[in-house]
């Protein structure tokens, strides 16, 4: 698996690196087994012109892997922890429904071949 994480209008932290792989390492290799795989995690501060109080912290997670499979997800809080946190925890979601439906075709596909 490969993984950057990018810092946009933020200053780029090890702790939160640290914590993105704490989160992320095991939802990816928990459900993906896969080597091949590209993470890209985009941790942002998304100023608002017209709102201005509290910026709105974003983290973005796309992950691409063989064959043509993407996967993107985003969540916003006001705390960049929060925001981490529930994008991986619906990444992890999206992944689970996912590996369902390729579970489905796959025994579908088999009893069809086998009649």
């Amino acid at each position: 698996m490969r993984l950057e994480i990018h810092f946009n209008h933020m200053t780029r932290s090890e702790h939160l690196e640290t914590f993105v792989r704490e989160r992320l390492d095991p939802v990816i290799e928990g459900v993906l087994h896969r080597h091949d795989c590209h993470v890209m995690v985009w941790l942002m501060n998304v100023h608002s012109r017209v709102q201005r109080g509290v910026p709105e912290l974003r983290c973005e997670i796309e992950i691409r892997y063989p064959p043509k499979r993407d996967f993107f997800v985003t969540k916003s809080s006001d705390d960049i922890h929060l925001a981490i946190i529930d994008s991986v925890d619906a990444l992890k979601i999206h992944l689970d429904e996912d590996g369902k439906r390729e579970i489905e075709r796959r025994r579908t596909a088999r009893s069809a071949g086998g009649i």
